[in-house]
């Protein structure tokens, strides 16, 4: 995501965001395209506008709080796609809420109004966040050009970088008890004192690290 940078279109009335790219390799679900965040308060609200090779569909949806819903859809002109091949996705947007999507020259997605962050109330001439993303997708990005004068923010201005970069996947109230089904992200602060763990008569064995002077009876 181009976070230090966004474009003013006052000139232009018209947002137009353009990228060459190849995709080499898929997994589940595999695709690959643009984002577009509108709203610099919320790291998990925006646009996706993207190609899905298994499918050769162009897609555009919106994920909102983090909930993926599809806009529209469209079959592309080819049925199959060759790994390699040269990808040109076009997305325009006029009025802050009209959208057209090419895919190599052809227009797939046309006049659709939608407008998530009521943007066109706010009437603003500036472009919001752009960026590139992959879903299960090994991809190369040959061009990418996006209309209106571009604009660097300072640290201070860069509201998007500042909203999302201290995203925390700790529990501020932790249970009691272990869950069931442990997290597979690994922690970023690990505790200074972690708790042994030796096998005994093939039964594990955790010790503390400060046991008491004196062992607990057990009856």
């Amino acid at each position: 995501v181009l976070g230090g940078k966004q474009f003013n279109t006052a000139n232009e009335a018209i947002l137009t965001m353009d990228m060459t790219y190849r995709i080499h390799e898929i997994g589940v679900s595999g695709s690959a395209g643009l984002v577009l965040f509108l709203d610099e308060t919320r790291c998990d609200s925006f646009y996706y506008i993207g190609y899905w090779p298994v499918y050769s569909v162009l897609f555009m949806g919106t994920f909102i709080d983090g909930e993926w819903s599809f806009i529209d859809w469209r079959k592309t002109p080819f049925t199959t796609y060759q790994m390699g091949d040269d990808l040109a996705l076009k997305v325009t947007l006029s009025a802050d809420q009209v959208w057209n999507v090419y895919l190599n020259q052809s227009l797939l997605l046309e006049n659709i109004t939608h407008d998530a962050f009521g943007r066109h109330l706010q009437n603003s001439a500036w472009s919001g966040h752009i960026g590139i993303r992959s879903v299960n997708t090994s991809m190369s990005v040959q061009t990418l050009f996006v209309s209106g004068d571009a604009h660097f923010l300072n640290v201070y201005q860069q509201k998007l970088y500042q909203t999302c970069r201290n995203i925390s996947y700790s529990s501020l109230s932790p249970t009691v008890m272990p869950t069931q089904r442990p997290t597979i992200r690994a922690a970023s602060v690990p505790t200074n004192a972690p708790i042994k763990q030796r096998i005994v008569n093939e039964i594990q064995v955790y010790e503390s690290p400060a046991p008491t002077p004196q062992p607990t009876d057990i009856y």
